[in-house]
């Protein structure tokens, strides 16, 4: 039987009145006076990520072990340290007479074209490969007929797999490019259905995610889209209920269902049980992180926190590997092993990484967008759109310090300097991403 009413947990207190209230109150005054009507910036996005976070978790619709109140002071520094860390970008962006008067958004759609002309034969090589890894590994058969042996191996090319993940950023370039021209070229479906099929035929089912949400945050920036309007937030809705079907199907397909396993935990009837699996998902990160910071001792050093680092010097320092970034199993009681991006942080410095770590991230988020906002580019919009999707992933996992993300910004950087080559280029000016149409003087 689900609760009628959401909040149950004995933790709600007034603390945790103070908490939201300090948030709310926080992102109002920023709010009215950097980002006026702008829902999409990255506090607006993590705030609605991690807002909603908690409060699917009040509804209390799994039996979750307890969780310490000290687990909770550390959602609370992680979100206001984040606040703070936007609020110092944008604060140093707003007095910075330097970037006063920003040239026109100019992008060669020639050149733009070309490079992307380039990465879809690397992607597609990428993507064989992967194919063939699967067959030697999994068997490729084993994904209809074996599902759950090919969730269980979750295999991917060393090295040679950043040729298969290109077909993500192939697929931000694209939805950029018809975003700004609104003139398809044929073979720009052909790379659109490659990076679909490289999502789904995979054994990471988060592959889906990352290219759905950074399409969809690269879509906005790119068209200015940083107002609310009708037509967005159906955009919004579909996304999110296309994600919600994908994974509940996904589910089934790999026969993972918490539902089957731990019915007599889960408060949900029978006719909704399909929502048990996103449920858990989303909600799971806090009795995990509550389990991780019980067990484990922070002793890394820094070594998951700068992990692209070091994949980069590991063939040239000998003994130098990158730790795993999927963690232990905790039965809680549920298997669970996603802490929210603040497991790298708090396994690195304890306490300290969960002071740090949010405030670095938001100072790094929001002051890309903050100039993306007053002087527009190809690889800014490309890069503030990549971190707002690490923004929403913060709930389950640190996008902000895995090699994938750094390779895309690596990639886009590369991109951009390529396509800015060309002059003249053609100025697309575009509304609502003019230095006039913020806040930011």
């Amino acid at each position: 039987m689900i609760h009628a009413w959401p909040f149950e947990h004995d933790f709600l207190d007034w603390d945790m009145l103070l908490f939201w209230t300090l948030i709310c109150g926080s992102l109002i005054i920023l709010w009215a006076r950097f980002l006026t009507d702008e829902w999409a910036s990255p506090l607006g996005v993590f705030a609605f990520a991690w807002t909603a976070l908690i409060v699917f978790y009040e509804l209390d619709l799994v039996s979750y072990d307890p969780v310490r109140e000290s687990t909770l002071y550390a959602l609370f520094l992680n979100v206001a340290n984040f606040i703070l860390g936007g609020l110092t970008a944008l604060t140093a962006l707003a007095r910075s007479p330097s970037l006063a008067k920003a040239p026109p958004f100019t992008v060669d759609p020639t050149r733009l074209e070309r490079a992307m002309f380039v990465l879809l034969p690397l992607s597609i090589f990428g993507f064989l490969l992967q194919l063939q890894h699967l067959e030697t590994t999994v068997g490729l058969s084993n994904f209809w007929d074996n599902p759950p042996l090919a969730r269980s191996l979750h295999t991917n090319i060393k090295y040679w797999g950043y040729f298969n993940i290109l077909n993500v950023a192939n697929a931000t370039l694209c939805v950029i490019h018809l975003c700004l021209f609104r003139r398809p070229r044929w073979w720009q479906i052909l790379l659109l259905l490659v990076a679909l099929t490289s999502a789904l035929l995979t054994t990471d089912r988060t592959r889906i995610f990352y290219m759905a949400i950074w399409v969809f945050f690269a879509g906005l920036y790119a068209t200015g889209g940083l107002r609310a309007t009708r037509g967005k937030a159906l955009a919004l809705v579909l996304t999110i209920a296309g994600l919600l079907l994908f994974f509940v199907l996904v589910g089934k397909h790999y026969q993972r269902s918490y539902y089957d396993r731990f019915r007599e935990h889960i408060r949900i009837s029978e006719p909704f049980s399909f929502l048990a699996e996103p449920y858990i998902y989303m909600t799971g990160s806090i009795p995990a992180l509550d389990a991780l910071m019980r067990d484990q001792t922070p002793t890394y050093g820094g070594q998951f926190s700068f992990s692209p680092v070091i994949t980069v010097l590991g063939p040239f320092v000998p003994g130098l590997e990158p730790i795993e970034l999927q963690g232990k199993l905790y039965f809680l009681p549920m298997e669970l092993n996603t802490y929210s991006y603040l497991q790298q942080f708090y396994l690195d410095f304890g306490w300290f990484g969960i002071l740090l770590g949010p405030y670095v991230c938001g100072f790094l988020a929001c002051w890309i967008y903050g100039l993306m906002r007053r002087r527009p580019t190809l690889f800014r919009v490309y890069a503030a759109s990549l971190l707002a999707y690490c923004c929403v992933i913060s709930i389950f996992v640190n996008m902000f310090t895995q090699e994938a993300t750094w390779f895309f910004l690596a990639v886009g950087w590369f991109v951009h300097l390529y396509v800015q080559g060309l002059t003249p280029s053609l100025p697309i000016k575009m509304k609502g991403m003019q230095p006039d149409g913020g806040r930011f003087e």
